[in-house]
């Protein structure tokens, strides 16, 4: 999880010193790559579990290291910083749609990563 923090922290500073450097507000159109930010209250049925969590976290976690995908990739950078801003709502059910979104993302990266891994092997 600490990995997946850091990765959604990295990717927040290099917005906002992008920001800083252009001397812009944060405004929608400047955020139109990154993920909404979650309502700050529990909307869904299923009642905040800490160590579940952490636990569905971690094994996002893995999943970047398993997958071999880089956790620098901007789409990875941008879904990590999905699941840090849903587990700030203390809300499981948005949690659990933000690591959805998470292992979506991971596919995604893999995959294009395999397809040029075998096209540079075709040439």
């Amino acid at each position: 999880m600490s990995d997946l923090l850091r990765i959604a922290r990295a990717a927040c500073a290099r917005e906002g010193k992008k920001r800083e450097e252009r001397k812009e507000s944060p405004t929608a159109s400047a955020e139109a790559n990154t993920f909404a930010c979650f309502p700050p209250f529990p909307s869904g049925l299923e009642q905040w579990n800490q160590s579940e969590a952490i636990r569905l976290m971690h094994e996002a976690d893995k999943m970047v290291e398993q997958s071999g995908v880089d956790g620098r990739d901007l789409d990875i950078q941008a879904a990590a910083v999905m699941v840090a801003n849903a587990s700030l709502t203390r809300d499981m059910e948005t949690l659990r749609f933000a690591l959805a979104e998470f292992a979506i993302a991971v596919r995604g990266v893999a995959s294009r990563m395999r397809t040029s891994e075998s096209c540079r092997a075709r040439a």
